[in-house]
């Protein structure tokens, strides 16, 4: 009776552990117009894979204005800035966005490209964000290109679903269980096929 209730606990436990890494992370990718020119709006829906070029009227919306500056539709809602008076932090593929991200909720001063000269014609970048859901912060990150032709396109976004939690930038994957937790049940059952055929 110790080893059945010794193994259930161990795979219990590596099954556990091996999925926490992402286990709330929520991604989408446009399902709506994607590609604005200069002088067009574009929202987002933080929540859904919604996209437009009017309001969309969620808690979850953002909009990429004036072709270079975020701004928010609600007062909840705040971007990763490089400083005071400055545009938008680009984050690198896998850098943690969280509470202690440089936030700035001022949509003035909350730029990605030609206001804050961040991103040259033909690049894209991670941009960290946050927003509130049921009174509490979920952080998320948008990838916006700056385009050749003078265009921006939204290429993604996600969030965490679990509030307070710090979001890789970028990340739109939740990991496997991992090798080690499937060859340690693997083993456990071996081990198992092992004993019953000496009892």
């Amino acid at each position: 009776m110790k080893n059945k209730f010794l193994k259930g606990l161990v795979a219990s436990v590596a099954l556990a552990v091996s999925g926490l890494a992402n286990a709330g992370l929520i991604t989408f990718t446009p399902s709506g117009t994607s590609t604005v020119s200069q002088g067009t709006d574009l929202y987002w829906d933080m929540l859904s894979d919604a996209t437009s070029t009017s309001s969309l009227g969620s808690v979850g919306e953002f909009l990429l204005t004036g072709h270079g500056d975020f701004h928010f539709n609600n007062a909840v809602a705040d971007m990763v800035n490089i400083g005071t008076g400055t545009g938008g932090y680009l984050f690198s593929l896998g850098e943690m966005i969280g509470a202690s991200s440089n936030w700035s909720n001022t949509d003035f001063f909350v730029g990605t490209t030609d206001y804050a000269g961040i991103m040259s014609f033909g690049e894209s970048g991670i941009f960290g964000l946050s927003f509130q859901l049921a009174g509490q912060t979920h952080y998320g990150w948008v990838n916006i290109s700056e385009n050749d032709s003078g265009t921006q396109s939204i290429l993604g976004w996600g969030y965490e679903s679990v509030a307070g939690r710090a979001i890789a930038a970028g990340v739109t994957d939740v990991p496997e269980p991992t090798t080690l937790a499937v060859f340690a049940l693997g083993l456990m059952g071996l081990a198992s096929r092992k004993f019953k055929k000496h009892a």
